[in-house]
């Protein structure tokens, strides 16, 4: 059991890239981080490496499995009795057809391509919201913030492609949404973060920008006091467009 001093983070995904950087940057603050992936070696791998940065552990964890995500909880709740912090990190995205290099035209993008990374992307970070809340709802100030992309925007003229990844980003920001409306006068938060174009295993570690880059806005949101918005969407600039 924790003290009501130190803040317990679960980190989806955090076994590499942006959500390694995260857990990284939240051990460093003190905080006892989590981390939740489905490949068991890279996430002990992790969370040994990263050990000499503070408390890091390590859970399986698959955020499309029901019975995955309930066992996360009660992990938890076994070693901690609550949880501070949710980060939604986890999620895929597929470059369509060989040769498209993710611009794949929305009337060439398989339904199972689409389905495979809403559930992912969508259904697993509904699913995990919901498992990890009533833990959330026992700390003095639970935090949440859904990982999501600038590719969500849709009030933006842009090159809109990659529909099944961009669009699960714009579903996900929906659901940061609807869950700030039920929090609301509650001491949960819940916010929407962009990192930017990353180099990550996601795009070829083609991005401009670093893991660690990326994962300063999350840091930033999560580690909020009462000040704390709820609802929003921002960047390392600040709030976002929708």
């Amino acid at each position: 059991m924790s003290t009501q001093k130190e803040r317990i983070a679960f980190v989806t995904g955090g076994s590499k890239g942006i959500g390694k950087e995260v857990v990284r940057g939240l051990a460093r603050q003190g905080v006892v981080v989590v981390i939740g992936a489905r490949n068991i070696e890279a996430g002990q791998r992790t969370a040994a490496e990263l050990s000499s940065e503070g408390t890091v552990l390590f859970h399986p964890f698959d955020v499309t499995d029901e019975n995955s995500r309930r066992q996360g909880a009660e992990y938890v709740e076994r070693q901690f009795g609550r949880l501070d912090i949710l980060i939604n990190n986890a999620g895929i995205a597929t470059d369509g057809p060989p040769g498209t290099g993710g611009r794949c035209p929305p009337s060439e993008v398989s339904i199972p391509e689409i389905r495979a990374i809403y559930e992912t992307n969508v259904f697993g970070a509904i699913g995990a919201i919901q498992a990890f809340l009533p833990l959330l709802r026992l700390a003095p100030a639970g935090r949440i913030v859904n990982v999501s992309s600038g590719l969500g925007i849709l009030s933006t003229d842009r090159d809109f492609f990659n529909m099944a990844y961009s669009s699960s980003k714009t579903a996900l920001n929906a659901v940061t949404r609807h869950f700030a409306h039920e929090f609301k006068g509650s001491s949960v938060t819940i916010n929407s973060a962009a990192p930017g174009f990353c180099a990550t295993d996601l795009n070829g570690f083609t991005g401009p920008r670093t893991p660690a880059q990326g994962a300063a806005i999350i840091i930033r949101l999560v580690l909020m006091g009462e000040d704390s918005p709820n609802g929003g969407f921002f960047n390392e600039d600040g709030p976002m467009p929708w």
